[in-house]
């Protein structure tokens, strides 16, 4: 027999020789480990590094607002090397550096603890001074996704208020990682750092309802800017406010890292404190830990809160652009253009009107070329809004753009950033002070709301036409030693969207309250749900004009009759007089089902005063047509902070 053979006897020899030594080179790098591992976690304790601000802040440890005891805000047991970990710092770096010495092949499933918590190995690593005795994994997966990102810097994201989703109420931050080489034409396509729930928006009450309670997972994600900006520019009409940061190379390098590692952690997603914004911040945080940015947001986070709070650190932001919605350039270009004209617009895209005919209807070469501009602008906007079909509007594009390129080039009108920043509109924290009267009775008044705005704030920064208010609640003060509760507004929405020739949008509100109603016994505590629908129309540049058909249900202890239900209407106007000077009027309509609270009519005229960026005065008076007859005049000094 040719070859090589081994004698069965020589063969068992030969095996257990070499798993002898493969055994006993484990032993060896086993006992090598073990006080190389020792001498690492002695040298952590006695310099503190379980206690350092970047280590809490790696493992996102914060003392409970009540308690006071530290606990994790992760809310995954896979980011934690100890079983004690989420509320044991130093546990978790001394199981966290046991775990770096073992190395494991590399899966689309599977890393090494390096590779998972890649930032914590290298932070370590910098602290400790890693020699020959630690092994090193390659990082194949985190070096393939860096390279992909290229990063060079890094840009804040703001994305305004869209009160048509419960996930986008408040605005939305995230992170855009600008690449090297970058041009303006070409930032879309980097990638962005974003922070969300993983739920579906579209359950309407029951995402609000879950994400109040944490009952969603949050989870962190990568992906293409552009997919962002077709998202809430183009399919929610939301304007962009980018923040371009001054950071270093190494904190771009941690914030990069961290978010590699937090990339599958779960956390319990609440939309008051541990929201998008919230969690973007502890990137901040982590890659310079001196912002303690964070720190600064305790019981409720408003994400334009936190780009005013980066935008207060001095140097930290470079450069403000602005980036308009698709409605907001048409907007734009329709101010430039004659009613006849945008109607011109509107039929050649809806396919209404031969664009063969163009020229017929304009004075000249350059007229027809703005009408056309203003076409191809719209038929993308009616393809967004699903009026048009993606292959029909394919269609009418190619055809336009292949008649347009025979027509001059003129100037296209974009428009200019708005004279105030949302960053520059006032805080969502509101105090007030006032005094009233209510009939004979004489009263004083404090209120206080931790979010956001309603239509009587200072509007300048703010989308027009919007409230959003969470938790306002409203004590009285009657006498000198009677105060009770007169209102407590758990939720109050409101949308006054104008309708125009290019956009026909649905105003709404909605309002879950605790407050005292007028019946024929007197005032009585009800709990109560209503929501409107209507419309909203532009009378002139600064007034609005709105009706709405309203829906009232409530829940009222007092009564035998507990339940009592509610129908109706309102009619009323917004005018700004001037930027600090608004005035709204009220005229609403209420017939309920319970025979002590019958018909109401509600007759009211408000006006608010801009004092300063931190203060307004305002005035209201009431006249309330019921089972008794009320009239009601109160003054307020609010204060925002």
């Amino acid at each position: 027999m040719n070859g090589i053979s081994i004698p069965i006897p020589g063969m068992f020899q030969f095996i257990f020789v070499f798993l002898l030594a493969v055994f006993s080179s484990h032993c060896v790098a086993a006992s090598d480990a073990r006080p190389y591992l020792q001498d690492l976690q002695k040298l952590a304790q006695a310099n503190n590094l379980a206690t350092s601000p970047t280590w809490l802040n790696l493992l996102h440890y914060k003392r409970h607002p009540l308690t006071r005891k530290l606990r994790s805000l992760a809310d995954d047991k896979s980011f934690f090397a100890a079983p004690d970990g989420n509320t044991n710092p130093q546990s978790e770096l001394n199981a966290t550096l046991a775990s770096f010495f073992e190395i494991v092949a590399e899966t689309p499933t599977v890393q090494s603890t390096q590779c998972r918590h890649i930032a914590r190995f290298h932070w370590l690593q910098e602290q400790l001074k890693f020699d020959a005795r630690m092994p090193l994994a390659q990082c194949d997966r985190y070096q393939a996704w860096r390279t992909a990102i290229n990063p060079q810097g890094l840009t804040l994201i703001y994305a305004s208020a869209y009160l048509n989703s419960p996930a986008s109420m408040y605005g939305h931050t995230m992170f855009r990682v600008d690449q090297k080489d970058q041009r303006p034409n070409t930032e879309t396509l980097a990638y962005t750092l974003s922070y969300a729930a993983d739920g579906d928006a579209n359950d309407g009450i029951s995402f609000a309802l879950k994400g109040l309670n944490g009952m969603y997972p949050g989870l962190f994600s990568s992906t293409p800017y552009y997919l962002r900006v077709r998202e809430y520019s183009d399919l929610e009409n939301r304007d962009i406010w980018e923040y371009k940061l001054d950071l270093s190379p190494s904190e771009i390098e941690m914030v990069l890292r961290h978010a590699w590692e937090l990339g599958t952690v779960r956390f319990d997603y609440y939309f008051f404190d541990e929201n998008c914004s919230y969690h973007i911040l502890s990137l901040l945080d982590v890659a310079r830990p001196s912002l303690q940015l964070t720190d600064q947001f305790v019981w409720h986070t408003i994400p334009i809160e936190t780009v005013k709070a980066a935008l207060a650190i001095p140097g930290l932001v470079q450069h403000i652009r602005y980036r308009p919605s698709q409605l907001s350039l048409l907007r734009a270009r329709s101010d430039k253009l004659s009613a006849q004209q945008i109607a011109l617009a509107k039929n050649l895209a809806l396919g209404t009107q031969p664009l063969a005919t163009l020229d017929q209807h304009t004075a000249s070469a350059s007229e027809s070329a703005e009408v056309m501009e203003f076409t191809d602008l719209y038929l993308s906007y009616q393809e967004v809004l699903g009026v048009i079909e993606h292959k029909e509007t394919e269609q009418r594009l190619h055809a336009l753009r292949l008649a347009r390129s025979t027509y001059p080039v003129i100037p296209i009108h974009t428009p200019e950033m708005p004279s105030t920043r949302p960053d520059q509109g006032h805080s969502s924290g509101r105090l007030s002070v006032g005094y009233g009267q209510q009939g004979q009775q004489s009263f004083m008044e404090i209120g206080f709301r931790p979010a956001l705005h309603d239509l009587l704030d200072p509007e300048l920064g703010y989308a027009r036409g919007a409230q959003i208010e969470f938790a306002d609640v409203t004590a009285r003060i009657v006498g000198a030693d009677h105060i009770q509760i007169e209102r407590l507004n758990f939720i109050n929405i409101a949308s006054l969207s104008p309708r125009n020739t290019l956009y026909r949008p649905k105003s709404w509100r909605a309002r879950w309250a605790l407050e005292r109603v007028e019946t024929d016994v007197g005032k009585v505590v009800t709990n109560s749900l209503s929501g409107s629908a209507g419309m909203t129309w532009d009378v002139t540049p600064q007034a609005l004009a709105y009706g709405f058909m309203d829906l009232r249900a409530e829940y009222v202890p007092a009564f035998e009759q507990r339940a009592s239900l509610g129908a109706g209407a309102t009619v009323g106007a917004l005018w700004d007089i001037h930027p600090g000077w608004r005035i709204i009027t009220n005229l609403s309509v209420m017939q309920n089902s319970h025979a002590s609270i019958g018909v109401q009519r509600t007759y009211s005229v408000a006006s608010r005063w801009v004092i300063s960026p931190d203060y307004a005065l305002t005035v209201q008076a009431d006249h309330l047509s019921a089972a008794r007859n009320t009239d009601t005049v109160t003054m307020q000094v609010r204060r925002y902070f």
